[in-house]
C-alpha cells in the first residue's frame, strides 16, 4: 500500500491528535464518543475503517516549516519520473541522538465548532530529551473552535516524572494510564479514543489504479539552498474505488440510506487526495507537507521534528499553586478535561 494511504479519515472525527502520541503521522483515529450511538457515529465508525488510507504522507512527505518562494532565480521544472524518484527517497526528520529539545507542530482540521467549514488547531509537541533521564514532553493544542477566548490559549497536556496531566489555569487532571478496549474496538488514551481495528487497505499494485497517480515537481532556491516542491495527486478511478471502499464499510442496516453520490461529494471536498512536499534534495528530508482535497480544501499541514530552543523546565512541571485532581478511570479524566475550555 502506497506509504501516503495511511492514516486519515478519522482526522475529521478526532478531539484532537492523539496521546500519548499525538506526533506519530497522526495515525491514529481519534473518535469523540459522543458521536458513537447515533445514525453519524456508526457512519463515521464505517468511514474511519478507512482511516490508515489518506493523510500520513509522513513517510514520504512531513512537515511545515514556512519556506517562501520568492527566489529570483528562475525554478526548474522535474518530470513526472524525477518527481517520484525524488519522493520515494523522501524521510521525516527525526529526533538527534544528542540532548536537547525537539519540536513538531501539526495543522489539521476542527469540526469541534460546529460549522460547516473547519477551524484549524495547531498541536504543538515540545520534547525535552536528557542524558540518562527520562523525555519531558510539553503538548500544546490550539483550537479556535472550542477557545473561550480570543487570545485561543493553548489547551496544554506535560507528560513527566509525576505521569500524564492535562494544565489548565485553575487545575490539573491527571490522566491514569490505560489499555483498555471498548466493546466497539477503541482504546481509551488521555484526550480521546484511539481506533484499534485492523485498517483496510487498497491494492494499489494494480496497474489501473497504479497509473492514476499523477507526479509534479521543481526545483527553486530559496535563502541560499535548494528545495524540491513535489505534488502527488490521486486521479478519478481512485476517487471511484475510495467511494465503493466506503459503501461497502456503512453497516448494512444504514446503507440504504445513503447515497453513492453523497459519498462521491464527500471523498471530493473532504478527503486528502492531493499532497504537496517540500524537501531539501541534499538530506532527502522533508521540509513541509501539506494535504488538500480534490477540491482544493486546505487540509493538513505538518513540521516535522526540529531541534528548538530549551524551554524552561518550568514548562514541563505542574504549577504548585493550582489543585490537583486524580481521577480513578481514564474516562472519568477525559470527561473532566473536556469540561474545561482553554483559558479557564
Amino acid at each position: 500500500m502506497s506509504p501516503e494511504l495511511t492514516c486519515a479519515f478519522g482526522l475529521f472525527l478526532s478531539r484532537w491528535p492523539g496521546e500519548p502520541d499525538p506526533y506519530r503521522c497522526l495515525s491514529p483515529v481519534m473518535i469523540s464518543a459522543a458521536s458513537s450511538a447515533s445514525f453519524i457515529g456508526s457512519l463515521a465508525l464505517a468511514l474511519s475503517l478507512l482511516a490508515p488510507m489518506f493523510l500520513c504522507a509522513a513517510e514520504s512527505s512531513g512537515g511545515t516549516n514556512s519556506v517562501s518562494t520568492n527566489s529570483t532565480v528562475p525554478s526548474q521544472k522535474l518530470t513526472a519520473e524525477e518527481a517520484k524518484r525524488a519522493l520515494e527517497h523522501a524521510h521525516q526528520p527525526e529526533i538527534g541522538s544528542e540532548p536537547g529539545t525537539w519540536r513538531r507542530v501539526d495543522v489539521q482540521p476542527s469540526w469541534d465548532n460546529g460549522g460547516t467549514n473547519p477551524a484549524y488547531l495547531t498541536n504543538t509537541v515540545y520534547e525535552w530529551h536528557r542524558r540518562g533521564a527520562q523525555v519531558l514532553r510539553r503538548t500544546e493544542r490550539i483550537d479556535p473552535g472550542k477557545s473561550n477566548s480570543v487570545t485561543f490559549r493553548p489547551h496544554v497536556q506535560v507528560d513527566n516524572e509525576e505521569g500524564s496531566w492535562a494544565l489548565h489555569d485553575n487545575v490539573a487532571i491527571f490522566f491514569p494510564p490505560s489499555s483498555a478496549k471498548t466493546s466497539s474496538g477503541y482504546a481509551e488514551t488521555a484526550g480521546g479514543f484511539v481506533w484499534g481495528a485492523k485498517p483496510m487497505e487498497i491494492d494499489d499494485s494494480d496497474p489501473e489504479l497504479a497509473g492514476d497517480i499523477e507526479f509534479t515537481g521543481e526545483r527553486f532556491e530559496e535563502e541560499g539552498r535548494w528545495v524540491l516542491r513535489i505534488t502527488k495527486r490521486y486521479g478519478e478511478k481512485w476517487k471511484i474505488k475510495i467511494t465503493r471502499m466506503l459503501k461497502k464499510q456503512i453497516p448494512l442496516l444504514f446503507r440504504p440510506f445513503v447515497k453513492t453520490a453523497e459519498l462521491r461529494k464527500m471523498v471530493d471536498s473532504a478527503l486528502p487526495l492531493r499532497y504537496e512536499s517540500l524537501v531539501d534534495p541534499s538530506t532527502s528530508t522533508v521540509i513541509v507537507s501539506r494535504a488538500y482535497s480534490s477540491d482544493g480544501l486546505f487540509i493538513s499541514e505538518t513540521q516535522g521534528w526540529q531541534p528548538w530552543h530549551d524551554l524552561p523546565p518550568e514548562q514541563y512541571s505542574l504549577p504548585t499553586n493550582i489543585p490537583r485532581v486524580r481521577p480513578k478511570t481514564l474516562k472519568e479524566a477525559n470527561h473532566l478535561d473536556s469540561q474545561v475550555l482553554p483559558g479557564e
